[in-house]
């Protein structure tokens, strides 16, 4: 005896969750295990599955560079171009750089490529301290300073720099290094003068302190990481007349003229910051510093100076028993010098 059975056809729909997109995007991600869901994994592993990613050969424009191959599931946006400053041609021997984030998360990391050609050949990579190195450092944006930007250092003066960064946030989410960015370091720079050249004290008077009718003023400017100094050296050590071999000086490192019986030096006025007025030229009153024979530091900065003015004046006291002459002369010499 036969038993026949009828097999109705029948339909099974199967429903797939949709993933994140937009109209920019669609990130396929998932992982997978016995369950099929999209978002599996265990203690042991967490799959990635991706299908159908093109494959083809990099191109790239002025603000955008793609990768050969096919595209990772979860690239890290390739950052922007750098934004780079010089201190307004003040920076010799460092470039100040911004990173671009172009709307990567917080947590994503970066490096920073640097060369001196636009063909980015023997590169080097910022380190953490600043130096410049043979591998790429990857730090957060608010480690690389945020948007107050971090200094590259250690760079060449009157040099053009290329600069240009790439981002990670994970395994295999490195993007490719993006546009770059170019900027040239300044040359040491310095400028000083003095005025006026001469000095007419005029007549000094037994007992009074005497001031010079104009102040010496000075300009300093220089972009030297140091700053830098004025200094003065004497021909002699006060006014000396030659015709009767005396000087009217005051025994180093300062005196106070008004109570002294004579005297000649020079009291530092005005500095403008950073410039400070160096001891002991650094008196009030009547107290001067001593003029020497070797060169001593009268005004000083310890950062670059821009636009630096001084000023300083000359007194000079006599007795009546001071040896009268026309010839008390003194030869001042100024010079400037930067630390870099």
């Amino acid at each position: 005896m036969f038993n026949f059975r009828l097999l109705a056809p029948f339909l099974v729909l199967v429903n797939f969750a949709a993933f994140s997109s937009s109209t920019h995007y669609q990130l396929n991600n998932y992982g997978v295990n016995a369950g099929g869901s999209n978002s599996s994994n265990s203690s042991t592993y967490n799959a990635n599955v991706g299908a159908g990613e093109v494959n083809g050969g990099a191109s790239s424009g002025t603000t955008y560079t793609t990768k050969s191959g096919s595209i990772e599931a979860q690239q890290a946006n390739t950052p922007g171009a750098p934004t780079l400053d010089n201190g307004s041609g003040t920076y010799y021997n460092k470039l100040k750089f911004i990173l671009s984030t172009s709307s990567n998360p917080s947590d994503t990391l970066y490096s920073v490529e640097v060369a001196t050609n636009s063909g980015f050949s023997s590169p080097k990579y910022v380190q953490a301290d600043g130096t410049l190195g043979a591998s790429p450092v990857y730090l957060d944006y608010a480690t690389w300073g945020g948007g107050s930007g971090f200094f590259a250092i250690g760079l060449t003066s009157s040099t053009t720099y290329w600069f240009k960064a790439d981002a990670v946030q994970g395994l295999f989410t490195a993007s490719a290094y993006g546009p770059s960015a170019n900027l040239a370091t300044a040359s040491p720079a310095l400028s000083f003068s003095v005025s006026p050249s001469t000095e007419n004290m005029g007549n000094l008077t037994a007992g009074s302190v005497i001031t010079a009718p104009s102040n010496v003023s000075f300009t300093f400017s220089t972009n030297a990481a140091s700053g830098g100094n004025i200094y003065m050296l004497g021909s002699n050590t006060g006014l000396h007349s030659a015709n009767t071999g005396y000087t009217i000086q005051v025994s180093p490192p300062s005196g106070d003229l008004s109570s002294l019986s004579e005297g000649f030096g020079l009291q530092g006025l005005t500095a403008s910051s950073p410039l400070v007025i160096q001891s002991p030229y650094n008196g009030s009153g009547s107290t001067v510093g001593a003029i020497y024979t070797s060169f001593q530091p009268v005004f000083s900065a310890a950062s670059p100076v821009t636009g630096g003015t001084a000023t300083a004046a000359l007194k000079a006291k006599a007795t009546a028993t001071t040896p009268a002459a026309s010839d008390y002369t003194v030869t001042l010499t100024f010079v400037a010098a930067a630390s870099y």
